[in-house]
């Protein structure tokens, strides 16, 4: 019985792929077209389209055409070492994933909570925290923050992302860097920078010098949408506030990315939250 053979165009119909896309991977040597001695006219097998379909699955578990001409034509020790580290690359991303999963839940908990406020201080209370440094330094011409950088695993902003903290180096707020950092996505780099970790987490360390421990302490904790045009007024209102209340902020205090967008809201505003550790004032 003669062998079925196909055409590029019933190749690519059948298989799904572009013509384009065959072409390339013929020209690459990836999975290479028969040639008809007669009329030269160039076709595909059977087994051709079993193998491209081969490819397709594997292009589907993201692995690079370099890969899987390697899979293809390599020794079985060879293909086992190739899938086995593209495996450990995949439990990195779907570790990335989860990550950023997790950061829109906890986001969306915080806006959907009954008890959220804009622009409106609360006191709360916390147990223990602890905050690692981040130890990677933010170069200022690499430090805008946008969408892109969300997926970004080469630098350390899924770190930032995870609980945007920093502490103020100052006894006061310093709006004016404060707005530099929300309007160009700035990182000043003389600023120390601490990503919240768990109780658990904070156990296991052999090096805690560069970990911040929190002791349990009430908190002013606001959140409210900043823009260039309510941002000094916002923060003389929080302050007055404050002094109203007749509360003595404890610095470090800590700044929260609820945003998860990590970028302006309505093109200039973006949701943050503070949270400032205080003591009641004592008059003499």
């Amino acid at each position: 019985m003669k062998d079925l053979t196909f055409n590029i165009s019933e190749t690519s119909r059948i298989t799904g792929l572009s013509i384009d896309t065959l072409r390339y991977y013929d020209k690459i040597d990836l999975i290479k077209s028969k040639k008809n001695p007669n009329n030269r006219y160039r076709y595909y097998t059977i087994e051709d389209i079993s193998i491209i379909s081969h490819i397709k699955n594997l292009r589907d578990l993201d692995l690079s055409i370099c890969d899987i001409k390697s899979l293809l034509h390599s020794d079985p020790e060879v293909q086992r070492q190739i899938l086995k580290n593209h495996h450990k690359v995949l439990l990195e991303k779907v570790a990335t994933i989860k990550k950023i999963e997790k950061v829109f839940k906890d986001t969306l908990k915080e806006v959907n909570s009954s008890d959220l406020m804009i622009n409106v201080p609360v006191i709360k209370s916390y147990t223990d925290r602890y905050f690692k440094k981040l130890k990677n330094n933010v170069k200022t011409n690499k430090c805008s923050i946008s969408k892109k950088n969300l997926l970004d695993t080469s630098t350390n902003f899924l770190d930032i992302l995870d609980k945007f903290v920093f502490s103020f180096s100052d006894k006061n707020f310093d709006s004016t860097n404060l707005f530099d950092f929300f309007e160009y996505g700035k990182v000043s780099e003389n600023q120390e920078y601490y990503t919240e970790i768990s109780y658990e987490e904070f156990e296991v360390m052999e090096d805690t010098k560069d970990i911040l421990v929190v002791p349990h302490s009430n908190y002013i904790e606001t959140i409210t949408k900043l823009s260039k045009d309510n941002f000094d007024e916002y923060f003389e209102n929080l302050i007055g506030w404050i002094d109203f209340k007749n509360l003595n902020p404890i610095y470090p205090g800590f700044i929260k990315y609820l945003d998860t967008s990590l970028y302006f809201m309505n093109e200039g505003e973006c949701l943050v939250q503070f949270q400032i550790p205080f003591k009641h004032k004592k008059y003499e």
